[in-house]
């Protein structure tokens, strides 16, 4: 809700979180936010209120029960009664401390690369100026080559002329910049058909600073993708059921407190929109009802 209180939450973010189901009243998303990211949130927050915004995406750190902080892909979309006036926000968190781990350990150590390619969920690979594979991650092959080992081609040996022509302009473009780039594109899948991948491509530089290479990390993001795309679509479908409805309907918070409300419950009640929201809706109910 716009107060911060989370109102509803699936099993998953339960478990995410380390909180049992009885204590969601009482979890305000701004308290469990690490400090460094609530200002942003905050912001996006202030956007969605004021109609700038329907749709925001942020990586951030939510604090467990138990202390912890973990790192969260967190995609939320507004839902807005008829004025626009923003009533809830449906969130989508993704778990990406793993991911994070990952990328912060190729950052500290060079030693770690290998036992860190061995177990990330990522396709990790690191290459030489040439272009040619030095170290690749097992999810890397399972997701691009069926898990053939591709250490010491280049991408011209693995994919189509077109392809393989588009993943070698990038590594050219991080080399010559020295300067991350990040592009979500659609990709054939080894087993058919196909899936949409996150590629974030850097330069790889040695302990002197010099650069030696380039290196990515490609995330199958197929799923949040449909999940995305089901929020974006999700808030339009709401507002053509309220307002279409021949019945009055009426949508509360947890608190009983009226939210929204279509024309069939104004005119029924003969209550203006205004007059009628933020009223509890115990108020309508007769005693003996």
């Amino acid at each position: 809700a716009p107060d911060g209180r989370i109102i509803q939450a699936n099993p998953a973010i339960l478990q995410m979180l380390g909180y049992d189901p009885e204590e969601l009243p009482e979890i305000d998303w701004r308290e469990i936010t690490h400090p460094d990211d609530l200002a942003e949130n905050l912001e996006l927050l202030q956007e969605m209120l004021d109609g700038k915004i329907s749709y925001c995406r942020v990586t951030k750190r939510y604090r467990r029960k138990d202390g912890e902080y973990i790192w969260v892909d967190a995609t939320g979309a507004a839902q807005r009664d008829v004025e626009g006036r923003l009533l809830n926000t449906v969130n989508v968190f993704i778990d990406i401390s793993d991911r994070v781990r990952t990328e912060q350990a190729l950052q500290e150590s060079e030693a770690r690369v290998h036992a860190v390619t061995d177990y990330s969920p990522v396709g990790i690979y690191l290459k030489d100026l040439e272009g040619r594979f030095l170290v690749t991650s097992r999810a890397y092959k399972e997701m691009h080559t069926a898990g053939e080992d591709v250490e010491g081609k280049t991408v011209f040996d693995i994919y189509p002329r077109e392809a393989a022509q588009h993943y070698a302009d990038q590594d050219q473009t991080v080399i010559a910049t020295k300067a991350p780039m990040e592009e979500v594109m659609e990709m054939a899948s080894p087993g058919g058909g196909t899936m949409t991948v996150n590629i974030a491509k850097f330069p790889g530089v040695d302990r002197a600073g010099e650069l030696i290479g380039g290196g990515g990390m490609n995330t199958n993001i197929t799923q949040r993708v449909a999940i995305e795309r089901a929020l974006r679509s999700s808030e339009l479908r709401y507002r053509n059921l309220i307002e279409q409805a021949a019945d009055g309907l009426v949508v509360s918070d947890a608190d009983g407190r009226i939210t929204d409300c279509n024309p069939a419950t104004l005119a029924l009640l003969g209550y203006k929109r205004g007059e009628l929201i933020g009223q509890h809706i115990a108020d309508f109910i007769e005693p003996e009802d």
